[in-house]
């Protein structure tokens, strides 16, 4: 649910940047990609510590390790969807909406990609493995009174 909360929000900021910075032209530049990336990357980042602050700290690191599996294989499973689809001539839209769950994580692999010469499909894979770190947000072990 987190997810999938982060990910509306981010998904919203991100379609809000786009419209302001677009308004005024039918032109998309490479100082705007950079723009967004930067949004989306300093948006990521608030949502992840915020959540990982408020959302997890009443929740063992077994409980949220359980849930970072479910995320990632949710993002795997629809990774490789889009994979199939890609390589057989087609795009769902449908696919877009898919991803708002993780869109939060998919900022890394932009970064990664951006940033470096790494491989692409190696490095989605801290992007893949990034719900894990909200296990140091939790407490050692479930403490009942």
């Amino acid at each position: 649910m987190i997810s999938i909360a982060t990910g509306i929000i981010s998904s919203f900021i991100s379609t809000i940047s786009v419209y302001i910075m677009t308004r005024d032209t039918s032109v998309w530049t490479i100082s705007m990609t950079t723009t967004l990336l930067w949004i989306s990357s300093i948006v990521s980042f608030v949502l992840f510590i915020g959540t990982g602050i408020y959302c997890f700290n009443d929740m063992t690191r077994e409980e949220i390790a359980r849930s970072a599996l479910i995320v990632s294989a949710y993002y795997l499973i629809i990774l490789l969807l889009e994979q199939s689809l890609l390589a057989n001539g087609y795009y769902l839209t449908l696919m877009s909406l898919l991803f708002i769950p993780v869109d939060i994580y998919s900022v890394l692999h932009t970064i990664l990609l951006r940033t470096t010469n790494i491989n692409i499909f190696i490095a989605i894979i801290p992007s893949i493995l990034m719900h894990f770190i909200y296990t140091l947000f939790g407490i050692k072990e479930n403490v009942r009174y």
